[in-house]
């Protein structure tokens, strides 16, 4: 005995359903690889979200510091200027 399915006579019902299961696999596949590839470009960068930031170069490092002890009056302006000029022509490693 045979069964009558509504679509058992329409042969291009299996087309489209292979259509679009095949749409679907690769859709996936491509989808995968698109998130893959952003995940990799931005792990370097910081989080707009407040995520760690790079670590900042020694230079600015020095100068943040060098910049905090003038602000507080442990050196004079022309230490700090003199020790400015000093980190700014040191060669950097």
């Amino acid at each position: 005995m045979m069964f009558n399915f509504p679509w058992s006579n329409v042969p291009w019902a299996m087309w489209v359903f292979g259509l679009l299961n095949m749409v679907l696999f690769w859709g996936l596949i491509i989808l995968a690889v698109v998130l893959v590839v952003r995940l990799l470009q931005r792990r370097d960068e910081p989080s707009p979200r407040g995520g760690e930031a790079p670590a900042p170069r020694w230079e600015d490092q020095a100068l943040a510091i060098l910049r905090e002890r003038y602000a507080r009056g442990e050196i004079t302006r022309e230490e700090f200027q003199r020790m400015q000029e000093d980190l700014q022509a040191s060669p950097r490693p």
